[in-house]
């Protein structure tokens, strides 16, 4: 069975921050801890070029958006005045109609 403390690809949920920034993505589901790492290495996600870390707790910024995305629930979260990084990556990673 796998649990959020798991390390590597094989979390279950993990913590991205936007370096500079109040904005965030956590990512929780199957091999969540890869898509975490694919966020960091700019190959998921990066709409900008912006540069992302991983966080090691849960972030507590308010809640932009949702998104269920192939078998992951993701949720951007940004406290800044005007939370342009969080609205930029909600746009990016809504699942788009078909």
């Amino acid at each position: 069975m796998l649990v959020a403390g798991c390390v590597g690809p094989l979390r279950t949920e993990c913590y991205v921050g936007v370096k500079g920034q109040a904005a965030s993505i956590t990512v929780r589901g199957p091999l969540a801890g890869q898509t975490c790492s694919d966020i960091v290495a700019k190959q998921k996600w990066n709409p900008a070029q912006i540069e992302f870390y991983e966080l090691d707790r849960p972030p507590s910024e308010p809640i932009l958006c949702e998104y269920d995305i192939s078998g992951l629930h993701v949720i951007v979260r940004d406290r800044g005045l005007i939370p342009a990084i969080g609205m930029l990556l909600c746009e990016y990673i809504r699942p788009k109609p078909q």
